[in-house]
Order: C-alpha cells, then sequence, then structure tokens
C-alpha cells in the first residue's frame, strides 16, 4: 500500500518539477545570452 501511495505523489509531484527544471534553464539560458 505504501508503495503504492508514494508512486501516486511523485506522479503528481513531477509536472511542477519538470516546470521548475525548465524555468532553471531559460533563466540559465537569460543569463548566457546577456553575458
Amino acid at each position: 500500500m505504501e508503495a503504492e501511495y508514494q508512486a501516486e505523489v511523485t506522479c503528481s509531484e513531477e509536472p511542477r518539477i519538470l516546470e521548475e527544471i525548465q524555468v532553471e534553464e531559460l533563466a540559465i539560458d537569460g543569463i548566457c545570452g546577456v553575458y
């Protein structure tokens, strides 16, 4: 039961984490573009 719950939590959090990574990459690209 615990493993299933863990998987559900991971799946629900994954999109948010991916979005954060994309935002960070865009910020890094922007900084690199400025310099």
